[in-house]
């Protein structure tokens, strides 16, 4: 199998679909690992089948499904994001939603943007 840059085979400039949401993002990813990857199905997918590009499960960068995105705003705890690299907010749904106090988000939003978190003081989130 050829080697292909991950960057030449992103196919999103040609296939962009300002209609379907999924389509541009983890869509596009997707598509590209399908030609990439020597095994067909995504949940055998790592370095040694996609030509050494290691690749993670959504629970590293999604750890929050699309479906529960308000979890982030509420006050309480996430379950299962321990090992998260990033967190995605799900910014088409959530964009309106208003931050609870001592909710993930707040949390996060104190802890790793302190001088903004400060600077809107009990405005954040509202």
């Amino acid at each position: 199998m050829q080697r292909t840059p991950l960057w030449k085979a992103c196919e999103v400039k040609t296939t962009y679909r300002p209609d379907i949401f999924i389509h541009n993002g983890p869509g596009a990813i997707t598509r590209v690992l399908h030609h990439m990857c020597e095994e067909s199905d995504p949940n055998k997918w790592s370095a040694n089948t996609c030509q050494g590009l290691e690749v993670y499960g959504p629970e590293y960068f999604y750890p929050v499904h699309y479906t529960r995105n308000n979890d982030y705003f509420k006050t309480g705890e996430l379950k299962n994001v321990e090992n998260a690299y990033t967190h995605h907010l799900w910014n088409k749904l959530t964009f309106n939603t208003t931050i609870e106090k001592d909710s993930p988000y707040d949390r996060m939003a104190q802890k790793l943007c302190p001088l903004i978190y400060e600077m809107y003081g009990e405005d954040f989130g509202t």
